[in-house]
């Protein structure tokens, strides 16, 4: 019998070769990070930026790291930071956007000094120091007083007057020399107390007035009668008048006083907005932006406090001392130029800080 032997070792060897991947080494454990550095705005250059005290390690995910600001002017600003590890690289260089907007440091405000003298022009600034001077009693609360002027050498038509004291802003008010009016306008302002629409406004004289008519908005566009007074007819002095609405609504409520004469002559006083909402969060200035009547929505009666409107510069440029118990604050800021600015409400209780776009 015939037998014969085949080796099968030829035939394995390329089974045995092709069962397994070839072998890849394990990848190099990953390398702790040496430095960390940052800057902002203008890089410095690799290994210039400012250095950040902490421990090598491969995973710094939780750091933080402190970056003084009082070196840094008001705005929009860039952060910068990057990492070097133990080869020489460097990372590639992260980036977030910041806004350094809280101004200066000020002292606290003195004690408001009494106003006795008052400055006055119309239309065209002379110059500080350069319009007529008018004295009045001493003060520190002249936003009632009355004033009377001569206008005989002015030219028909629209006017400006401006009052300003040392140092302060100018208040200013649009008038026409040109057929007289039946009355003079001194204020309109209101308060939200006890749910209630508190109006109150002043004449500095009046010729002829039949009545005011109290009209009320929702929209501040669209306008309807809720009340009626009577005036006083004539009078050479400065008066005062007062008016409650009972149902305001939830938020926004607009009002303006028509005042009408013998002679069906009208005036409109300015409108105001007063705001009603018995859980106000936090205080807000409305509108924002603004141009001339900024309106702040305090959370809280006004308890000693003192509301101060600061430039981007930290500089102070106007400081109120509310009385106690108001939760609506208007601030006139028609002269301000435009621009951003903020708006400080300091108290025992409360020390915030409100951003505010003058248009």
């Amino acid at each position: 019998m015939l037998k014969s032997k085949i080796s099968i070792l030829p035939l394995l060897i390329p089974c045995l070769l092709n069962a397994q991947p070839p072998y890849t080494p394990a990848p190099p454990a990953p390398s702790s990070i040496t430095r960390i550095e940052w800057f902002i705005d203008k890089d410095p250059g690799v290994g210039n930026g400012t250095a950040v005290t902490f421990t090598p390690s491969v995973d710094v995910a939780d750091l933080a790291i402190p970056v003084p600001l009082s070196g840094i002017k008001h705005g929009v600003h860039r952060l910068f930071i990057r990492s070097l590890d133990p080869h020489g690289s460097w990372s590639l260089t992260a980036a977030a956007t910041f806004e350094n907007f809280h101004p200066a440091y000020t002292a606290a405000p003195l004690a408001p000094t009494p106003i006795s003298q008052l400055e006055l022009f119309f239309d065209n600034d002379p110059g500080f120091g350069k319009g007529f001077l008018h004295t009045t009693t001493a003060a520190t609360n002249i936003s009632d007083l009355a004033l009377t002027l001569n206008i005989d050498t002015l030219s028909k038509g629209p006017h400006q007057l401006f009052v300003r004291t040392a140092g302060s802003l100018s208040a200013t008010a649009p008038f026409s020399n040109d057929i007289p009016l039946p009355l003079t306008w001194l204020y309109f302002r209101g308060d939200i107390i006890d749910g209630q629409s508190h109006l109150s406004w002043g004449t500095a004289q009046e010729s002829n007035t039949k009545e005011f008519d109290i009209e009320y908005s929702q929209d501040g566009h669209t306008f309807s009668s809720i009340g009626k007074l009577p005036a006083a007819g004539n009078s050479a002095t400065p008066l005062d008048y007062t008016w409650t609405h009972t149902t305001p609504a939830t938020g926004l409520n607009f009002y303006r006083i028509k005042q009408s004469d013998l002679d069906d002559r009208s005036t409109r006083s300015s409108i105001i907005s007063l705001f009603y909402n018995t859980s106000l969060a936090k205080t807000t200035a409305i509108p924002n932006p603004v141009r001339n009547t900024l309106t702040l929505l305090l959370d809280r009666p006004t308890q000693q406090s003192t509301i101060t409107v600061y430039s981007t510069s930290g500089q102070s440029l106007l400081t109120l001392q509310p009385e106690d118990g108001k939760k609506q604050q208007y601030l006139e800021l028609g002269t301000l130029p435009a621009g951003v600015y903020f708006i400080r409400i300091r108290s025992k209780s409360t020390n915030e800080m409100i951003r505010i776009l003058k248009e």
